[in-house]
This record gives structure tokens, sequence and C-alpha cells, in this order.
């Protein structure tokens, strides 16, 4: 019985920090991302910024391309405006957060073997929410008011810089 209420906070926690990754990250995007209409949208949204910032990923691993192209249909779908911004900020969001989670999936996996409970899930777990949620105070309040709106070279200057982190994470 004990092992099983011991399981049940484990992924009950799990759950927590996965939906606080959502939030921080939705918090993040909102000013920079023109959402659609609708609450199904930003509800999709969330719940693709929720799953993919609870992605296992280690440095090399090829889960990284397999949640790229859904990623950039979920983003692209729940955003509107121009496609090359709405591009943009889903190769910036993407490259965040999947930096983050191999960085501490992969140097974090050193407590796996001082573990008797799985320490390092929890650890990678609770410091996912910690990183995003410290970014997120640290730029709330330098966020405008309202949307950021560029003209189209504008945005296509900030894809060719968004690129080349791409191609870095995926190589």
């Amino acid at each position: 019985m004990s092992e099983f209420l011991w399981m049940f906070w484990i992924y009950s926690g799990a759950l927590l920090a996965m939906l606080a990754n959502g939030f921080f990250l939705y918090q993040l995007c909102w000013p920079f991302a023109e959402l659609r209409k609708g609450r199904g949208w930003k509800v999709l949204l969330f719940l693709t910024f929720t799953g993919s910032g609870g992605m296992v990923i280690w440095i090399g691993d090829p889960n990284l391309l397999y949640t790229l192209p859904v990623y950039f249909l979920l983003f692209l779908l729940c955003t509107k405006g121009d496609l090359v911004g709405r591009l943009a900020m889903c190769i910036i969001f993407f490259c965040l957060e999947m930096s983050v989670c191999a960085l501490l999936d992969s140097y974090m996996e050193l407590l796996n073997h001082y573990s008797l409970y799985d320490l390092y899930d929890i650890a990678t777990r609770l410091a996912r929410p910690l990183i995003f949620g410290a970014l997120w105070l640290l730029l709330r309040r330098r966020f405008p008011a309202e949307q950021v709106r560029l003209s189209r070279r504008l945005w296509q200057v900030v894809l060719g810089l968004a690129a080349m982190p791409l191609c870095a994470l995926a190589a």
C-alpha cells in the first residue's frame, strides 16, 4: 500500500509539474504569437506546451525529431497572423523547450545512480518548471502590453536567426 501511495504522489507531482511547464510557456508565448479566437485553440496550445515541456529528451536523442512535426503543426494551428512570424516563434519556443529538457535529462542523470526512489525523475520534473518559471518571472515585466507586431521583413530576419539554433539542436 505504501508503494502505491508513493507512486501516486510521484505521478501527481509529475502531472502538476508538466501543467506548470505549460502555464509558464503559454505565458511566455502569448505576447509574441497571436492566438486564434476560441478557448479550444488556447487549451490546445497549452496542452502542446505541457506535453512537450514534459518530454524526456537526452542529448543526441531522436525523440527531438519525432516531436518536431507534431509541435510545429499544433503551434501553427493554434496561432494566427503572418506565417513567417508564427514559424519563427514556433522555432524559438521549440528550441527553448527542447534545450532545457535535453540539458536537464542528460546532466541530471547522474542522480539516477544514487537513488532508491528514482530521484533523477523527480528532480528533472521539478527543475523544468523552476527554470521556465524563473524565465517568465525575469521577463514578464519587460513584455509589451499588447501583441508584438513586426513587418514581414523583420520576421524573416528573426526566422533566419531562429533557424540556426534549430539546426544546432537537431545536429
